[in-house]
């Protein structure tokens, strides 16, 4: 039986993983956590996101606490910047915890704040349990609309 490495806790879930009307906005941006044995939690890990070309610093991505022993709530937020938050539809993060499975689960947009996304996520696992799982932060666009012939406004190819 697989033990799901992360129970998700949050509100309203948004659109998770991008949809298929929707492009990856932001390169695969990542921060590893720790699983631990012990009580004591790390400091919070925080990871500049950048363009799919990773040429331009689109937001922050940050986890806290960075690390913890199992059971620990973990809060993810993302912080868009000023710039491109309208080109934001959705946003979510990747974990992947090893042999307990990769999943991705949806962030929250805060209702007057939309260039924040959070969601707390909770590591599950056994008691004493070490590991380092690494979260990759995501961003969605709007896919542009194609014409009948798959070809985006721009004349690139689908």
């Amino acid at each position: 039986m697989r033990v799901r490495p992360w129970l998700f806790t949050a509100g309203l879930v948004a659109c998770g993983g991008g949809s298929g009307d929707e492009l990856r906005f932001n390169s695969d941006d990542q921060v590893t956590v720790a699983i631990v044995a012990g009580s004591e939690t790390g400091d919070d890990v925080a990871t500049d996101l950048h363009s799919t070309t990773g040429s331009v610093t689109v937001g922050t991505g940050t986890v806290s606490p960075g690390s913890g022993p199992v059971g620990t709530v973990h809060t993810v937020t993302i912080r868009v910047a000023d710039d491109y938050v309208d080109s934001i539809s959705s946003a979510g993060v990747i974990t992947d915890a090893g042999d307990r499975g990769v999943e991705e689960v949806s962030l929250v947009q805060d209702s007057a704040d939309h260039g924040l996304w959070w969601r707390e996520v909770t590591s599950v696992g056994v008691e004493g349990e070490e590991r380092t799982d690494t979260f990759t932060f995501a961003l969605y666009t709007p896919a542009p609309d194609t014409d009948t012939n798959g070809i985006l406004p721009n004349g690139i190819l689908q």
